[in-house]
């Protein structure tokens, strides 16, 4: 056996997590448990947290982008009173920082029916995408490619 081989098997043997692969990034065995646990919690499709995850962060925990953090990009200066009431002090922690957005998405899921609406507000705030409401545009790209994404998700869970 050659010794790039031999090492590969090593490193799939010994590998700490589980990940799964999607296209361009992976998710953490612990994000993908979080995003089923709180996809149930909150009746919202696992697939679609993940689909967000995989566009927000890569699957990197410590992503920040200015005051957006973690795996999913919360928005901790809008989102601090969401966070002390769910609990969540460590928006890095990928459990809690999967249930912020859930709790989140759930909330926007209950003013707007349809999910291309829901993906615009979280992506650019209520305000941004209430600009957009008020031109007649009711999705954007980043919303559609959130979707599509949690669909291929979808199949590949054989769903």
């Amino acid at each position: 056996m050659s010794g790039k081989i031999y090492l590969l098997l090593l490193l799939l043997l010994f590998w700490p997590l589980k990940v799964y692969a999607c296209d361009e990034t992976y998710i953490s065995d612990s994000s993908y448990k979080a995003c089923i646990e709180y996809g149930e919690e909150y009746n919202i499709c696992p697939e679609l947290l993940m689909a967000i995850i995989e566009k927000e962060s890569g699957g990197q925990a410590d992503a920040e982008n200015g005051s957006c953090k973690g795996l999913m990009q919360i928005n901790v200066d809008c989102h601090t009173e969401r966070m002390e009431k769910l609990g969540c002090i460590d928006i890095f922690d990928e459990k809690q920082n999967i249930h912020v957005a859930a709790d989140y998405l759930a909330e926007l899921s209950m003013k707007y029916e349809d999910v291309c609406l829901v993906l615009m507000c979280y992506n650019m705030g209520e305000s941004g995408a209430s600009e957009l409401f008020d031109r007649g545009i009711y999705s954007s790209e980043y919303a559609v490619k959130i979707c599509e994404r949690a669909e291929e998700l979808e199949r590949q869970h054989g769903k």
